[in-house]
This record gives C-alpha cells, sequence and structure tokens, in this order.
C-alpha cells in the first residue's frame, strides 16, 4: 500500500517517514504490511559544490562520533549514508538535528532506496543524424526533443568466486597415510569490469539504463570503434553533446556504503557466489536523483 503525501499528493512507498520529493513529514500510523522484512532508515548527506565549511564540527556533533570521523565523513564530494537507523522516530530525530547543525541531510527508507525510481533496462540504442534513440520495454525514447536532468555512468566490477571441494587420495599431512581419502576444498575467483549509463528522464519517475552489453548501433558519419567499451565511451560522449543542460556524475569510485558488501554479494547457487557491483551503482545512482530533489532545508514535522 502507497502512501500519498498530504503537501504534495505524490505517492510514496508505505514505509517512508518523509516525502522523497517535497520532505514532508508523512503521516505515522501508516505502516508496512505484517510479514515485511527489516526496513531501516537511512539519513543521507548530499555534500555542498564548494568548501563544507563546518560540516566536521556539525557531524561530530550530530552523529557522535570523534573529530577525526567526522572529518573524513566531511571529505565525501558526494552524497553519502551517514546513519541507518532502525525505528522511524529515531531516524527522524536525527535528521531534525543534523538540519538545526545546518546539514543538507534526507531521509529514505531501505525499500525505497532498492525499488525507486523503477530502472527499465534499454535493449537498443540507434545514434544517427543528431539523436540518440533508446529501445526499452516500454516504448521508444528519442533524444531530443526528450529531455533528461540526470546521467550517471561507470564501469562497475562484477566478481565470481566458484567454491568446490574434491575427493583427493594423496596426503601430505602429518600422520596421513598416502591414499588415505580427504576433502580438498578449492576456490577461483574471476572478475570484470562493465560500464553502465542511467539517464533520468525529466519530469518522469523511472530511469533508463543502458549497459555494455546493450545493442549500440552508430548510423553513417560516425567511426567504427572496434570494442563494446569503446563504442559504450562514444554513446556517453554523443547523449551529452546532445544534452548540455543536464547534470552528468562519474564519480562512483568515490562512494562509500554502508551497507556495500551485503548489497553485492549475490549467491547463484552450484557453489558461484557473485559480487556484482550494479547494485551499490543502483544505490549511487539513486541517491544522487533523490539529492536533486531533498529540500535544502526542511525539517519534518
Amino acid at each position: 500500500m502507497a502512501v500519498d503525501c498530504g503537501q504534495c499528493q505524490r505517492r510514496n512507498n508505505d514505509d517512508a517517514i518523509q516525502c522523497l520529493y517535497c520532505g514532508f513529514a508523512l503521516e505515522p500510523r501508516e505502516r508496512a504490511p505484517k510479514g515485511r522484512r527489516n526496513n531501516p532508515h537511512h539519513l543521507v548527506w548530499v555534500p555542498g559544490d564548494g568548501e563544507n565549511a563546518g560540516a566536521a564540527a556539525a557531524m561530530q556533533e550530530v552523529l557522535q562520533v570523534d573529530a577525526f570521523r567526522a572529518r573524513l565523513l566531511a571529505q565525501s564530494a558526494v552524497p553519502r549514508i551517514l546513519r541507518t537507523l532502525g525505528d522511524a522516530s529515531g531516524a527522524r530525530e536525527l535528521h531534525r538535528r543534523a538540519v538545526a547543525h545546518g546539514l543538507r541531510t534526507f531521509l529514505v527508507d531501505e525499500h525505497t532506496l532498492e525499488t525507486h525510481p523503477e530502472v527499465e533496462p534499454v535493449e537498443e540504442v540507434r545514434v544517427n543524424g543528431g539523436k540518440v534513440i533508446l529501445e526499452a520495454s516500454s516504448g521508444c525514447f528519442e533524444i531530443p526533443p526528450r529531455s533528461v536532468e540526470l546521467l550517471v555512468t561507470s564501469r562497475v566490477l562484477v566478481r565470481r568466486v566458484r567454491k568446490s571441494s574434491r575427493i583427493s587420495m594423496l596426503s601430505t599431512e602429518p600422520g596421513t597415510s598416502p591414499g588415505m581419502p580427504r576433502v580438498v576444498k578449492e576456490s577461483r575467483t574471476t572478475q570484470d569490469h562493465r560500464a553502465v549509463l542511467d539517464l533520468y528522464p525529466a519530469g518522469d519517475e523511472r530511469a533508463l539504463r543502458v549497459r555494455e552489453e546493450s545493442t549500440l548501433l552508430f548510423g553513417e558519419g560516425l567511426p567504427a570503434q572496434p570494442s563494446s567499451l569503446l563504442r559504450f565511451l562514444r554513446l556517453v560522449e554523443v547523449v551529452r553533446g546532445l544534452l548540455p543542460g543536464a547534470s552528468f556524475d562519474d564519480r562512483f569510485a568515490l562512494f562509500d556504503d554502508l551497507d556495500m558488501d551485503r548489497a553485492e554479494r549475490v549467491s547463484v547457487g552450484s557453489g558461484v557466489t557473485v559480487l556484482d557491483g550494479i547494485t551499490r551503482f543502483a544505490r549511487y545512482s539513486r541517491l544522487l536523483w533523490m539529492a536533486r530533489r531533498a529540500p535544502q532545508a526542511a525539517i519534518p514535522e
């Protein structure tokens, strides 16, 4: 069940305690359905464009951390999660204190961070005649005339760890007779980097995601590129040229997510665990989109 904001009338996730769009406090009587997993709330700090004067001192006071830790937090150039709390009232109170100390912060619950806005994969991209056409499952998105407010790109790491065991008849362990069977555990790790680009259309509640594996087609007049990565980088260059007013971010490497390991680790069976950086990238990308909507100084009632 979704919750409609009493101020802007926009729809929020049912566990949200603050409107994602205007910062208005949502009614605390709304509760998540029984059986839903724990849904903590994150306090997110949005650094200013220039020097964040006084941010370290404010964080030391608000978060009750030592001066060294506060300085490390204040050095971040990108939005970051300062603290995660399990109860809504505690998160709301911490947000009030942060804003009162001059910190630009907002609250987001874990479920919203994982699911909103919805990300729609782009299957094919065609570049020709000064236009970029994105083919997604919901239809065709053409630039121009459609505008995009935010572009987020990076190369993400995908690591696969395969664990297996086998029976060996050889033994080098002291006191073990040759030929006595024993279990040998083995682990093999492979990794790769994949490029990704999120486009957030203006006035839309979704993101379009282009991955390096997407079909990228370039028309006449554009040089052919020998690799998928070079084609992808060329696409980013063309899109930026067509969207001079869109904000662009490629600082994902600076993102420090407190839940990074939990968010990335996925078991796919047969002894294989995948640490997929795309999950962490999605969190970073959504936080950037939310930060653009975060009120400069809104204290929930």
